[in-house]
């Protein structure tokens, strides 16, 4: 059974004046989600649908929270792939 976990997009919590925006947004969207979900699992499902929580593979549900950011593109689906490629044995 995978063990895999909610990750936090890297883009949301950069510092800097560069970053501000998203960085703002993304708390704004984290609290909007937060506030109108119905359960753990509607917060979970908001949270990634608001772009704020990333997750390794679209087909395994994550079974816990892992603080760690990651980065959203190339290099997630790159590591999703080697992922799923791992799970095939």
């Amino acid at each position: 059974m995978p063990r895999d976990a909610w990750l936090l997009d890297r883009r949301n919590t950069q510092t800097g004046p560069d970053f501000f925006f998203d960085t703002i947004g993304a708390q704004a969207r984290q609290f909007e989600a937060i506030a109108n979900s119905t359960s753990l699992e509607d917060m979970f499902d908001r949270l990634e649908a608001c772009g704020y929580f990333l997750r390794l593979d679209p087909d395994v549900r994550p079974s816990m929270f892992h603080a760690r950011p990651s980065a959203n593109g190339k290099s997630r689906n790159s590591a999703a792939s080697a992922t799923s490629s791992a799970r095939v044995g």
